[in-house]
């Protein structure tokens, strides 16, 4: 064999052995579509079942549909001795990275098509072909545009390829040799999950022997893994001994953790009941705390009461800093090893349809992670309303929070107070805006007031962009702050009276320098929207912030032809816009100065 031929047969040998089937993998039937209409034809593909079982016959139907009233495909009759008639399915994973070709179809008998007697304005079963038995392989050349198989090329059966969603389309091409196609019609494409082959359908033979080429495999690490776990989960406990010695050796690095960590994957995915007991027993007492995470994520896979129970109990455990199970094996100290784990804890949750209470998702938030409290709150099922608005009230009064943490907290108020006139959520649009909006409605219900509904108006200064947004806060400033807020005009004016607030937002908010930097920094970043008022205002609070280093020579009179590209460059060449490798150029031309206008051609 060729090193070329090598090297093709290697990927086809990726989609062989690189079969993973996912938790949300799922393909629903649907009515099978004809593909885009070529001078009066149509092509259509599909299955009978579209989950099936690798090594099953199951059928592959090609169908033409002619809507003219000739039985040739090409419309001068097309029947010239030297013409090629070729039909392909073509098999491909379901990003599309690789695909995969069938041998002509009509290479030894062209049927209806070659012979010119394609029925008139009919449709018709050009082919039915059992997957199974369809050898495929990746294509390197092309002839005449068609793909060019080498006599020696290795072919693939596709019902040996690996476990995963894989689409199929259908090719019909018509072609003169030395010239280009003139005729290609495909079909729409058809989507089937290739299940992995069941011990039920093994001889005892077959399933030791496949198995131990499977362990060898997976003890290679993580790539030898991929591919053969769905595998090796179909044998179900037939797997599990030597899955649960590969899951206990105690290596925490390379190709054993590797491996240990793909034996944890599989044996969730088997459904074995000792598999579920050794799972649960290591989610009590990992044998390294970087396991956590799968352990409590692929867990799902039993899709079991007592799994979703125990990660309850674990999440509630956690978020009230109660003792952990593990800790009689490994100590007080590890108890912090459990928020690393919520993520996953709580993404299995929202997986299986599982909810959390409100005592776990307020422990959430009060962690302080913004990944784990949004999805906490995801898992959340509010015992009330009034426990609903209680348990996130406190983040309406926090600074700088994630957008999707608000999101998520929206979307929670929002299922919840459906009898309410709470602000519509809808994700498509502005954040902050949506966040303004619910926040103002709780204050307007008396939920937030005092001291935290000033600190909830305050942060949105730090966020809020658009005039419009802008505006109203200026107001409900001066309404709940009173004769401390510098603005004192009833109808406030853009920019000057938003940049006042902003100053005072400084002032009053507690923000550390770095925080507050970085606020002036982003309002900085398209300076074609900062009016000559705003940039002033902005040089001289960084140079508050930034003190002798800033290179604004003055605070009373500042010359914005000359220091508004100086100091804006010096932030950037210092880093506070980003890595100046990386924003350099493109920050750069941010604060470019202008070249003088060009002068007129001479007379």
């Amino acid at each position: 064999m060729t090193s070329r031929h090598a090297w093709v047969f290697l990927l086809i040998g990726a989609l062989l052995c690189g079969g993973w089937i996912n938790y949300d993998d799922k393909v629903e039937r649907s009515e099978p579509q004809y593909g885009k209409e070529f001078i009066g034809f149509y092509l259509k593909v599909f299955t009978d079942n579209v989950e099936f079982e690798q090594e099953t016959p199951e059928p592959i139907t090609v169908v033409l549909k002619n809507t003219n009233p000739r039985s040739t495909l090409m419309p001068d009759g097309g029947n010239a001795a030297e013409r090629r008639y070729a039909l392909y399915i073509v098999v491909a994973d379901k990003d599309g990275a690789t695909s995969l070709f069938s041998r002509n179809l009509l290479e030894k008998d062209g049927g209806i098509v070659t012979a010119g007697k394609v029925p008139p304005q009919a449709e018709t079963e050009l082919l039915k072909v059992p997957f199974d038995s369809l050898e495929v392989a990746k294509v390197e050349a092309f002839e005449d545009g068609l793909p060019k198989f080498e006599p020696d090329q290795r072919m693939a059966r596709a019902g040996q390829l690996g476990p995963q969603i894989f689409t199929m389309k259908a090719i019909l091409i018509s072609v003169v040799p030395g010239k280009r196609p003139d005729f290609t019609l495909a079909s729409s494409v058809w989507r089937i999950l290739l299940q992995p082959k069941s011990a039920a359908r093994m001889s005892d033979t077959e399933k030791q022997t496949k198995m131990q080429a499977w362990l060898k495999k997976m003890g290679e690490g993580a790539y030898g893994g991929i591919g053969v776990s769905t595998q090796l989960a179909a044998l179900g406990d037939a797997a599990v001994d030597p899955l649960i010695a590969m899951a206990e050796k105690p290596a925490a690095d390379g190709a054993v953790r590797e491996s240990r960590i793909w034996a944890i994957v599989t044996l969730c995915n088997s459904g074995s009941p000792r598999a579920e007991e050794y799972i649960l027993r290591r989610i009590r007492d990992p044998i390294d705390f970087g396991d956590l995470s799968f352990l409590t994520w692929h867990s799902q896979g039993f899709r079991s009461q007592k799994v979703t129970d125990a990660l309850r109990q674990l999440a509630l455990e956690i978020v009230t800093d109660k003792e952990l199970p593990w800790e009689k094996t490994h100590g007080r100290e590890s108890r912090r090893h459990g928020p690393g784990c919520l993520e996953y804890v709580f993404q299995h949750l929202i997986s299986v349809k599982a909810t959390v209470s409100d005592e776990v998702a307020a422990g959430a938030l009060r962690l302080g992670d913004p990944k784990v409290a949004a999805f906490a709150l995801q898992a959340w099922a509010p015992g009330s309303a009034q426990s609903a608005i209680a348990t996130v009230k406190p983040l309406f009064s926090q600074r700088g929070l994630h957008p999707n943490l608000k999101k998520s907290a929206m979307a929670r108020l929002t299922e919840t107070l459906r009898g309410d006139p709470f602000p519509a959520y809808d994700r498509t649009t502005d954040v902050d805006a949506g966040w303004q909006a619910a926040g103002l409605w709780l204050a307007s219900k008396g939920y937030l007031k005092g001291d935290e509904l000033v600190r909830f108006l305050r942060s949105q200064v730090f966020c809020v962009r658009t005039p419009e947004l802008q505006q109203q806060l200026v107001g409900e400033l001066q309404r709940v702050v009173g004769a401390a807020f510098p603005v004192r005009s009833p109808q406030p004016v853009l920019p000057q009276d938003w940049n006042a607030t902003w100053r005072w937002a400084l002032k009053t908010g507690g923000l550390d320098k770095d925080e507050a930097v970085r606020f002036l920094c982003d309002q900085m970043r398209e300076p074609d929207k900062v009016d000559d008022d705003s940039r002033r205002a902005l040089l001289i609070a960084l140079k508050e912030q930034l003190g002798a280093e800033f290179p604004l020579p003055s605070m009373e009179k500042v010359d914005l032809d000359n220091d508004w590209p100086t100091c804006g460059n010096w932030l950037i060449e210092k880093g506070f816009f980003g890595k100046p490798k990386k924003t350099r150029a493109k920050a750069k031309a941010q604060f470019a100065v202008p070249a003088p206008p060009e002068a007129p051609d001479a007379p």
